[in-house]
């Protein structure tokens, strides 16, 4: 095995060493990067319609809902909010307000 003699071979082999190290923390970082969409708050438990989503803070006035699933078929569609971990309306839930999604 040739061992490694000389100022100018060391420098070259850390040069290249830190350059391996850069492609692999950035390329590391790239693949396992995950989109952050808010605060997780929890996923819906379906009891009808096949609802399904996991559901996020995206901000102050926002939250995001993940793949978002439901089947069309109930008489009406809405979404209430509580501060209470309640399966029921009760006297603080509040009724969420849906925006459109803007299309770009």
């Amino acid at each position: 095995m040739m061992g490694l003699q000389g100022g100018s071979s060391r420098r070259m082999l850390r040069q290249v060493l830190l350059a391996v190290f850069g492609v692999i923390i950035t390329t590391g970082t790239a693949v396992g990067q995950t989109k952050y969409y808010g605060r997780l708050i929890g996923t819906f438990h379906t009891y009808a319609h096949g609802v399904r989503g996991t559901v996020y803070v995206a901000n102050e006035n926002t939250i995001f809902i993940k793949d978002f699933e439901y089947d069309g078929q109930g008489p009406d569609a809405f979404f209430w909010g509580d501060i209470l971990r309640s399966l029921h309306q009760t006297d603080s839930s509040f009724h969420l307000k849906m925006e459109p999604r803007m299309k770009s």
